[in-house]
């Protein structure tokens, strides 16, 4: 299996999609978090860049789509 190296503006293009994507299945729904059809898998919005979320989830995956963004993990 041959591994294909991605470009900066491959991976930005790419991101902008799964933004898109995302997008679609929570603007309806508003800010927060929204279940996926995918067990334990959940979509979070936020729109205010001032209000933060402050949660604790383990284990977590986290993928910043837009946005500024901080993760602590502990």
């Amino acid at each position: 299996m041959a591994m294909e190296l991605l470009t900066q503006t491959t991976v930005i293009a790419e991101c902008q999609q799964l933004a898109a994507l995302i997008e679609k299945h929570t603007t309806a729904k508003g800010n927060g978090t929204h279940k996926t059809a995918i067990p334990q898998m959940e979509f979070m919005r936020e729109s205010s860049p001032n209000t933060a979320i402050c949660a604790v989830y383990q284990p977590i995956l986290a993928i910043v789509l837009q946005g500024k963004k901080k993760g602590l993990a502990g």
